[in-house]
């Protein structure tokens, strides 16, 4: 080769290398919430600025996640190993004994040898259940929290044996378990039932989706979370196989990647499908994290009369048929829009809320949730009224109103409606109507806010900073009638109540 030709090579190499380094680079994903296909979770989301070792781990983890063309590098290694070496590429699978297919990545390892029990980050998970918990209770509203096992929890026997236990150390589960007791947060953490059930029925499949159960153990989940429910009171039955026609599907190659293999996996069908209702309008004006879904059904010849909330993983995404012939009305939120559990409830009017939680989440996105500890909740208007009375503290001035006080609400939005001239126009094809503005004035924090409507409270007050408060009251559109709808503030120390502004409101097409 000529040196005018070496050097061309040269220079050829040269940018083809800079362009491997830099167009992956510039081909990051950098949607707020994304999910990866190919491992069926979701990829880890940017955790702020920050200069610590913790934030530093969790650049790299974002890194890692969102570097451009990661998902076809990571098929294309994966099917070239396992045709080659009869193994998975690291951090997608690996096989086990009997040729058990398990989740290979390092936190779900380390989970599974009890390395990676974070204490701070339960401890933070279980006062954000108990506040939410002690909530709800007073709203009467019935919780369950759940966990949904890994399947290294309930077919551990499975596990390599080259992969050793610190047997000192409890695992993630154990502590959980334990610190929900002392909370008095109901909760179904099903490992040893399933450990059982396990013995005469395969809940989780052999290899295809090694990470979440199949149909039979989303059914037995169910039955429990079913039966923590009407321990409570609910009157919802426990689901019931008679209910559904079972099936099986010979599943040719694992999700996502083109491997082979040959399994039957069980699939659940309605017996009689029910004819769904639901509101698109509603789903859309909903409150949300950026990427994450909500989805609304109704069924009027449910066998019950009461209304599901769920805020769900993975685990219960596609699970509908679970609750929908169960439930007049069911609710499913993504997990990730953990902190809107008093929105959602004071929009939807929920009689049982379920909060369900993949175990594997405590190794992975669940760490970005820093503020799970720090959410608080406004107390229900008769709640507040009740510790007054049974506080034995003077209670004269409970519920008398005061027209004039140095408190002042501005309104600055309203979504779904219109307001004009201290009437509040809701437009009935909106889904949502909601009120959001601020209170302002000297010593504000130490009022509750509520918004009172045809004689039902709902909490208004979300915090604030700088000296005003947030005050935000969210109706669903087809629940709004002709009638009042007055702002509230009550005194923490003395129970008097401040008329801080009156609407009318009327109801109106707007398209």
């Amino acid at each position: 080769m000529t040196q005018k030709g070496k050097k061309a090579a040269d220079i050829i190499f040269s940018l083809a290398f800079m362009a491997m380094i830099t167009i992956p680079l510039l081909c990051m994903n950098t949607e707020e919430y994304a999910q990866s296909q190919l491992e069926n979770r979701a990829l880890t989301g940017w955790p702020g600025w920050g200069f610590d070792k913790k934030y530093n781990e969790w650049y790299l983890h974002y890194a890692e996640d969102r570097i451009g063309f990661r998902e076809e590098a990571i098929g294309l290694f994966t099917k070239a190993v396992h045709s080659l070496f009869h193994e998975f590429a690291e951090e997608l699978h690996m096989y086990g004994k009997e040729d058990y297919v398990f989740p290979a990545d390092d936190g779900y390892v380390k989970s599974y040898q009890h390395l990676n029990t974070d204490e701070e980050l339960i401890d933070s998970l279980v006062t954000y259940l108990g506040n939410t918990n002690e909530y709800l209770k007073e709203k009467n509203i019935l919780f369950v929290f759940m966990i949904c096992p890994d399947k290294k929890s309930i077919y551990g026997e499975y596990f390599p044996d080259y992969i050793h236990v610190n047997e000192k150390q409890e695992n993630t589960l154990e502590l959980l378990a334990k610190k929900l007791d002392k909370a008095e947060v109901p909760y179904v953490i099903p490992v040893e039932e399933f450990q059982e059930k396990a013995k005469t029925v395969q809940i989780y499949n052999k290899k295809y989706d090694s990470a979440h159960w199949n149909d039979f153990g989303a059914f037995y989940g169910m039955q429990l979370v079913g039966e923590k429910f009407r321990q409570q009171g609910s009157a919802a039955p426990v689901v019931s196989e008679e209910d559904y026609v079972l099936n099986f599907e010979e599943m040719k190659t694992m999700e996502f990647i083109d491997i082979p293999i040959n399994e039957q996996v069980p699939f659940y069908t309605l017996a009689h499908k029910p004819e769904l209702k639901t509101s698109q309008k509603l789903e859309g004006a909903l409150e949300r994290v950026e990427g994450t879904s909500i989805q609304h059904y109704k069924n009027p010849n449910a066998k019950s009369e009461e209304t599901i909330l769920i805020f769900h993983d993975s685990f219960l995404q596609s699970n509908k048929k679970f609750f929908v012939n169960t439930y007049k009305e069911v609710y499913m939120v993504s997990r990730q829009n953990y902190q809107g559990v008093q929105y959602y409830v004071n929009v939807l009017n929920p009689d049982v809320v379920l909060y369900e939680n993949a175990e594997r989440a405590f190794a992975d996105d669940l760490y970005a949730y820093t503020s799970l500890r720090d959410i608080q909740y406004e107390m229900p208007y008769e709640a507040v009224m009740a510790d007054w009375v049974s506080s034995g503290q003077s209670i004269a001035g409970i519920g008398k109103k005061k027209e004039k006080e140095h408190l002042r609400l501005s309104v600055d939005a309203v979504e779904g409606g219109s307001l004009q001239d201290g009437i509040l126009y809701a437009d009935k094809n909106s889904g949502i109507v909601e009120i959001s503005g601020e209170l302002e004035g000297a010593n504000q924090q130490d009022y509750l806010i509520y918004v009172k409507y045809r004689d039902e409270y709902y909490e208004a007050g979300y915090g604030g900073f700088a000296g005003k408060k947030k005050v935000s009251a969210a109706f669903r559109s087809s629940r709004l009638k002709k009638g009042t709808m007055e702002f509230i503030a009550v005194s923490r120390e003395t129970g008097e109540e401040i008329s801080l502004l009156s609407l009318k409101v009327r109801k109106k097409d707007f398209s």
